[in-house]
């Protein structure tokens, strides 16, 4: 039934839907992290409207050249929100060793006093994101290139 109504909607409608999707994710993205449920709902949400306009409707004017739109609109602004954090992230890591390489140096600290910092835990985590969490930002970047690489070659081979 799901099927039957779908495919009475008209184009308009349909890329009307997907444009509504593709401004929901459009917000989400400025508060919330690319891997976050929302972000992922909103994404395939828009993407799927935009396969439902390709498929159900492919002579109609609103299909025509549909396939950029769905890779600028989902994909890139998902790659790019995720290029943005890793930079931050890698700029953050980079200040804070910057930071450690200056107090080592300077001989602040000491020996002892130096590892009491890193040992207790507080240190590390008061000053920002560390090298741990740009490992695991990046792991969840190729994770997300992988699942895009398998959606757009389905799509290729579903064209």
């Amino acid at each position: 039934m799901a099927e039957q109504q779908l495919s009475s909607e008209d184009p308009a409608t349909v890329l009307k839907n997907a444009k509504s999707s593709l401004k929901a994710l459009e917000e989400a993205l400025k508060t919330k992290d690319p891997w976050d449920r929302d972000i992922e709902f909103h994404r395939r949400n828009a993407r799927r409207q935009f396969l439902h306009l390709i498929f159900a409707f492919p002579y109609s004017p609103q299909t025509v050249v549909m396939d950029n739109p769905i890779w600028l609109e989902t994909s890139h602004r998902c790659i790019a929100a995720y290029r943005a954090r890793i930079t931050a992230v890698e700029e953050a890591v980079a200040a804070r060793s910057r930071t450690k390489a200056e107090a080592t140096n300077s001989g602040e600290g000491g020996g002892k006093n130096g590892n009491k910092g890193r040992k207790g835990g507080g240190g590390g985590s008061d000053s920002g994101p560390g090298p741990v969490e740009l490992r695991k930002l990046v792991h969840r970047f190729r994770q997300y290139l992988a699942d895009e690489e398998k959606f757009w070659t389905t799509f290729i081979l579903r064209f």
